[in-house]
């Protein structure tokens, strides 16, 4: 099985997922406010258990459970797929937040920091769905690149959706994102001291 560090905030803590959160998962991504905009997830429980024994066996793909420091409970998953260290390129995604803006954005802002410190890439890429308004207008805001618009790039209930193609690259990162996040989060101007990197 992998091994990745958790890494804490001063709203929430993420650390990897592990077998035992598999109930918490699955009823996440059965949550039809939350995975409006995602791809279909797993049917079952056995299914999503099934894709937990494939996920331990990939070394390219880091998902992290999110946990309340306030409760000490999971509220939701962010995670970091297709990790190509050759290319230093990633593709962050499920990120599902059962909880409030402040957490929500200090989850991606955590594991954007992991890949571009803990494991030195250069480019995050992703999609959103152009429905998907509010995060669109949030990656807008924090300096990702626009891409391309990719035509039935996603498919719910057999359904085709249309996907906004973005980039966000380390110095972006270091000059518009964590900046405009730490100080949203932290009311600080200066790199953060509110996020560290445990194990």
């Amino acid at each position: 099985m992998k091994s990745f560090p958790e890494i804490l905030g001063r709203y929430v803590l993420i650390r990897p997922i592990a077998a035992s959160d598999a109930d918490f998962l699955f009823d996440l991504r059965k949550d039809p406010v939350l995975t409006q905009f995602l791809n279909d997830g797993p049917a079952t429980l056995a299914e999503q258990r099934q894709w937990m024994d494939r996920y331990f066996e990939r070394e390219n793909d880091f998902n992290f459970l999110v946990v309340s420091n306030a409760t000490k409970k999971p509220i939701g998953t962010v995670a970091l797929v297709d990790i190509d260290r050759v290319s230093r390129r990633a593709e962050p995604g499920r990120w599902l937040i059962r909880g409030d803006s402040a957490s929500a954005v200090e989850s991606d802002l955590l594991c954007n920091t992991f890949a571009f410190e803990a494991l030195a890439l250069e480019t995050l890429h992703f999609s959103v769905l152009t429905q998907n308004t509010h995060v669109v207008s949030y990656h807008t805001k924090c300096g990702a690149r626009w891409i391309a618009t990719a035509p039935n790039h996603t498919f719910k209930n057999g359904v085709p959706y249309d996907a906004h193609l973005y980039e966000l690259d380390r110095d972006t990162f270091e000059r518009t994102k964590r900046p405009l996040l730490e100080k949203l989060l932290y009311g600080i101007s200066t790199k953060s001291r509110g996020a560290s990197i445990a194990g």
